[in-house]
């Protein structure tokens, strides 16, 4: 069991960009989550069965904000394909899209104890993989 489940829905698609909402939510306890990065939206052909990825020209070194998951929260973030710092090449057809959450336990964390943060002790960091649900999209020949 990861500790929470994560629902994906298509918000809006426009032809340069596709607008997706990933929603964090049901959680077993209180947990410290990684704020999720549009890079985790893994990408299937339906027709090839082949995956797209996702490029950068940057490299990030610093720690990932976060965010607390208590068990009656459902916290929910919009992604875009024509995201900043992220950029993914996507031919014209269909899409079978999902949301990959991994937080390694490597990961860079901010040390919230000693800053004397109040909810350290009470929310630990949660590591692990969880997938969401699958959605499909299409994406337009340009124009």
């Amino acid at each position: 069991m990861p500790g929470f489940d994560i629902t994906l829905e298509v918000v809006s698609q426009q032809p340069q960009s596709i607008r997706f909402r990933v929603a964090f939510h049901s959680s077993n306890q209180r947990w410290l989550l990684i704020y999720p990065k549009v890079k985790e939206l893994c990408f299937r052909s339906v027709n090839t069965g082949e995956s797209s990825e996702w490029v950068t020209g940057r490299f990030f070194v610093a720690p990932q904000d976060e965010f607390v998951l208590n068990p009656q929260d459902r916290i929910a973030f919009d992604l875009s394909t024509d995201d900043i710092d992220w950029r993914i090449q996507l031919e014209p057809g269909e899409y079978e899209v999902h949301y990959q959450y991994t937080v390694s336990p490597e990961n860079t964390r901010y040390d919230y104890l000693t800053k004397g943060s109040r909810f350290a002790d009470s929310t630990p960091p949660w590591t692990g993989t969880v997938e969401s649900n699958v959605v499909r999209v299409t994406v337009a020949e340009e124009v």
